[in-house]
């Protein structure tokens, strides 16, 4: 019923189990700048460390949520 979570639904990939995570898990999207920036709090991209303009991509930390880092990453390989 609620309208964030039927937004969430229309995305290729993100059924029911991932909407109602993800609006649980993040409430206000509002909170991140970016996209990445919410990607990298889930755990999903390389921590990123740049110094001179010049950008180094770290390893993947896998700090965060694992239920919903775990829904999202089986629902892009349905995809």
């Amino acid at each position: 019923n609620n309208e964030a979570c039927k937004l969430l639904l229309t995305i290729p990939g993100i059924g029911l189990l991932s909407a109602t995570a993800l609006y649980a898990a993040i409430g206000d999207i509002t909170a991140f700048k970016n996209g990445r920036e919410m990607a990298a709090w889930l755990g999903l991209v390389p921590k990123q460390q740049s110094t001179g303009g010049v950008p180094t991509l770290l390893g993947i930390s896998k700090r965060g949520d694992t239920y919903l880092r775990t829904l999202l990453i089986h629902g892009g390989r349905t995809v």
